[in-house]
C-alpha cells in the first residue's frame, strides 16, 4: 500500500526552506515593479525627475516674466524659491518614506505569512508549498513569468502573486542557481 502511495508521488528535485520576512516582502514589491519596464526605470531616478520637471516649470515662469538674470539671481528673488524647493524635497522624501517604509511594514504584518517559515518543495510536475496551517500546489503552467532579482527568484503566477524565493533558502549559491536553471527550464521548457 505505501509503494502504491510512494509511485502516486512525484520526487521532489528540489527543495527550500526560510522565514518569510519584511525584507522578502520589499523584494517582492521591487520584482512587481521590474514587471513594468518604464516604472522600474524611473523610479531609482523619481527625485532627480521632480527637480528637473520643477526646474523647467521655473525656467520657463522666469523667461514668461521676461525677469533679468540679475532680478532672477537677487536675494529677494532666491529667498521666495529657495524655501519652496527645499519644502517640495522634503515633502516628497517624506511621502517617499511613507509609502515605502511605514505603510508597508505596517500591511506585511497583516500578512498570514509573515515572519512564518515556508517550504516548498519542487517536482517536475509542479510546487509544493506549505506554512502554519496553509498548504497549496500547483502546475509549472501556472507561473506565468519568473523575474530574478538579488539572490531572489520570483515565480508568478499574476501580476501581483509571486512565489518568492530567496538564495537563503538553499544550502548553498550553488545549489540555489542550480535551482534557479531547473525552474527556467520548467517555465520556458
Amino acid at each position: 500500500m505505501q509503494e502504491q502511495a510512494a509511485e502516486g508521488r512525484p520526487e521532489v528535485v528540489h527543495s527550500a526552506s526560510y522565514t518569510y520576512s519584511f525584507a522578502d516582502y520589499q523584494a517582492s514589491r521591487e520584482a512587481r515593479r521590474k514587471l513594468n519596464p518604464v516604472q522600474y526605470a524611473v523610479w531609482p531616478w523619481r527625485y532627480a525627475l521632480l527637480v528637473g520637471v520643477n526646474l523647467a516649470i521655473l525656467l520657463f515662469l522666469i523667461w514668461d516674466a521676461d525677469l533679468t538674470a540679475e532680478e532672477v539671481l537677487s536675494w529677494t528673488y532666491l529667498s521666495e524659491i529657495l524655501p519652496l524647493y527645499a519644502g517640495l524635497l522634503v515633502c516628497v522624501a517624506l511621502i517617499d518614506v511613507l509609502f515605502d517604509r511605514i505603510l508597508p511594514a505596517w500591511v506585511f504584518k497583516r500578512y498570514s505569512m509573515a515572519n512564518k517559515p515556508l517550504a516548498f518543495a519542487f517536482h517536475d510536475n509542479g510546487i509544493n508549498w506549505s506554512s502554519e496551517g496553509f498548504r497549496g500546489e500547483f502546475v509549472w503552467s501556472k507561473v506565468t513569468q519568473i523575474v530574478s532579482l538579488k539572490g531572489y527568484l520570483f515565480l508568478f503566477i499574476s501580476k501581483l502573486e509571486a512565489l518568492c524565493i530567496p538564495q537563503r533558502a538553499f544550502l548553498s549559491k550553488d545549489a540555489f542557481d542550480r535551482f534557479v536553471s531547473y525552474a527556467k527550464e520548467r517555465v520556458n521548457g
